[in-house]
C-alpha cells in the first residue's frame, strides 16, 4: 500500500494547478490527496505529538465554530468550509509523520512531482497564454492561484534543495521557471515576495556551500546575465511580462480607495463584536455586504475564527519553526509578505512549506553550521 500512497500524493502534486471546477470547491488534487490520507491511516501509526494534540484542538474550535453559524443560518457553506481545513491539516500530519517513518523517499517523490508539475506549466504556458489579458490564469481559475502556486513551488524547492543535497544547477532552473509563472500571474505581492526570498537565499547559498570553481562559474554567469540585462534594456522594459507588473503597479498607486477598504481590513473593525468567538467561514455577502472575503491570512483567520483559534494557530505555526534558522524564517517572511494582502491557509502547498521547515530544522539541517558542510560537489 505504501507505493499506492506514494503514487497518490505524487499524481495529486503534478495535478495540483489543474482547476476543473469552480473555486471554493475540492479539485482533482484535493481529492487525491483526500484519499491518500484515508489510505495512510490504515497503514501508518500517527505520533501523538504536539502538532497532533494543536491540529486537533484547532480542527474542533473550526468544526464547532462553522457549525454554530451553520445552524443560526441553516446553510450547508459553513461546513464545507470546515472540511478544506480538515484537508489541509490532514496533508501536514500525513507528511510529517511518513517523513518520520520512511526517511526521505516521500521527500524525493515529492521533489520530482513539484518539478514535473511546474515542467509541464511552462510546455503548455504558450498554448495557454491569452495575450488579451495582462493577468494570466493557465489551468487555474484566477491569476492570484497562479501566483501563489509559483511561490509556494520555489519555496518547496528550495527547502527540498538543502534537505536533499539537490544540484544547484538544477535549482536555478526551477527558480527561474516559478519567477516566469509569477509575472504570467502579474501579482505584485508573489513576485516580491519570490524575488526578496530568491535574492536571499542565492547569496546565502554562494557564501554557504559552495566551494571556490562553483563560486567562480556563478559570478561568470551572474556577470554574462547583467550584461545581457544591460544591452537589452530597452527590450526588455517593453517586453509584455515587465510591462504589466509595471502598469499593475502604477494602477495601484492611482486607486483613490484604500488598502483597508481594497482587502476588507476595515471588516474587523466593522464587526469587531464577532471576533471573540469567531464569525465563521461562509455567506460572506448575504453577512457583510460584500462577497469578497478578508485578503489576509492570519487576519482572515482571526475574524472567521475568533482569539482561541488563532493563538492555536499561531502556536502551530511556532511547533512547525521548531528552532530559529537563517533559511526557514527568510521563507516565513516571504509566505507572510504575501500573507498581508491574500489569504493562503487554505492551499495544502502553504502546509507542505511547514511541513519541510519542521523536518529541516528538526534534523539541524538549516543550522548555519551543517549549511557549511555541506559543499558545492556537483556540476
Amino acid at each position: 500500500m505504501k507505493k499506492i500512497i506514494y503514487m497518490t500524493i505524487a499524481v495529486s502534486l503534478v495535478f495540483y494547478p489543474i482547476y476543473i471546477f469552480d473555486s471554493g470547491y475540492p479539485q482533482i488534487s484535493d481529492i487525491l490527496m483526500f484519499g491518500s490520507f484515508i489510505m495512510f491511516v490504515f497503514k501508518y501509526e500517527i505520533r501523538n505529538d504536539l502538532i497532533l494534540k494543536t491540529v486537533l484542538a484547532l480542527l474542533f474550535l473550526i468544526f464547532f465554530i462553522n457549525f454554530f453559524w451553520g445552524f443560526i443560518y441553516s446553510s450547508t457553506e459553513f461546513i464545507i468550509s470546515s472540511f478544506y481545513y480538515l484537508l489541509n491539516f490532514s496533508f501536514l500530519i500525513m507528511i510529517i509523520n511518513i517523513y518520520f517513518t520512511d526517511g526521505k523517499i516521500l521527500l524525493e517523490v515529492i521533489y520530482k512531482s513539484i518539478v514535473i508539475s511546474i515542467v509541464i506549466q511552462i510546455l503548455l504556458s504558450p498554448f495557454l497564454i491569452n495575450k488579451g489579458l495582462t493577468r494570466q490564469t493557465l489551468l487555474f481559475n484566477n491569476p492570484n492561484q497562479l501566483g501563489y502556486y509559483s511561490l509556494l513551488c520555489l519555496v518547496i524547492v528550495i527547502l527540498l534543495y538543502f534537505i536533499l543535497n539537490k544540484r544547484f544547477s538544477h535549482f536555478l532552473l526551477i527558480t527561474l521557471a516559478s519567477i516566469y509563472l509569477a509575472f504570467l500571474s502579474n501579482s505584485t505581492s508573489t513576485i516580491i515576495s519570490m524575488l526578496f526570498i530568491v535574492f536571499v537565499t542565492i547569496v546565502y547559498i554562494y557564501f554557504a556551500k559552495l566551494k571556490l570553481k562553483g563560486k567562480l562559474i556563478t559570478m561568470f554567469c551572474f556577470f554574462i546575465v547583467i550584461i545581457s540585462l544591460l544591452s537589452n534594456y530597452g527590450f526588455i522594459k517593453d517586453s509584455a511580462l515587465i510591462e504589466n507588473f509595471l502598469n499593475r503597479i502604477n494602477q495601484k498607486e492611482e486607486k483613490n480607495i484604500s488598502v483597508m477598504e481594497e482587502r476588507h481590513y476595515n471588516r474587523v473593525l466593522d464587526y469587531f463584536e464577532l471576533t471573540f468567538f469567531g464569525a465563521g467561514e461562509g455567506l460572506t455577502k448575504e453577512r457583510f455586504d460584500s462577497p469578497v472575503e478578508i485578503h489576509s491570512t492570519v487576519l482572515s483567520f482571526y475574524f472567521n475564527y475568533g482569539i482561541i483559534a488563532t493563538l492555536l494557530l499561531l502556536l502551530l505555526f511556532l511547533i512547525l519553526l521548531n528552532k530559529i534558522s537563517f533559511i526557514p524564517i527568510i521563507i516565513l517572511i516571504g509566505l507572510h509578505f504575501y500573507g498581508l494582502t491574500h489569504n493562503g491557509i487554505r492551499q495544502p502547498l502553504f502546509w507542505l512549506a511547514h511541513a519541510l521547515i519542521y523536518i529541516g530544522n528538526y534534523q539541524g539541517i538549516f543550522n548555519l553550521r551543517n549549511t557549511f558542510k555541506v559543499t558545492y560537489n556537483k556540476r
